[in-house]
């Protein structure tokens, strides 16, 4: 007998994308009272972005630990810090370091309005 997949990659992956955003959720909701249970929806939303080949959002990826997939709160069981052009984000259980980029807000007023109302 051989086995047969339900539907096409692509719904796989659409309905794998909203069960992630859902684990995600539940592990902000649960955080206060039940810690352990948010890392172990981390762990599942991690198993199925590896099943059906899906990536995280940007959003998603600075709420786990990569070392230990633990949820991270900032301030809580995380540290973060600007340095030099970058988000560095510390995990204070497995003391794992992940470093993303960022542009500084850049002020967007003309240089005639300002010339103009110095004047």
């Amino acid at each position: 007998m051989s086995y047969h997949k339900s539907g096409s990659q692509q719904t796989q992956q659409r309905i794998a994308l909203e069960r992630i955003a859902e684990l995600f959720l539940q592990a902000e909701k649960n955080f206060v009272e039940y810690p352990k249970l948010s890392d172990r929806y981390v762990v599942l939303a991690r198993k199925i972005a590896m099943r059906y080949k899906v990536r995280f959002n940007d959003f998603q990826k600075r709420l786990f630990c990569k070392g230990c997939s633990s949820y991270l709160k900032p301030g809580v069981n995380s540290t973060i810090r600007l340095v030099s052009g970058r988000i560095v984000l510390r995990c204070v259980s497995c003391g794992h370091v992940r470093r993303f980029g960022y542009k500084p807000l850049k002020n967007k007023l003309d240089k005639n309005v300002l010339t103009k109302t110095q004047k």
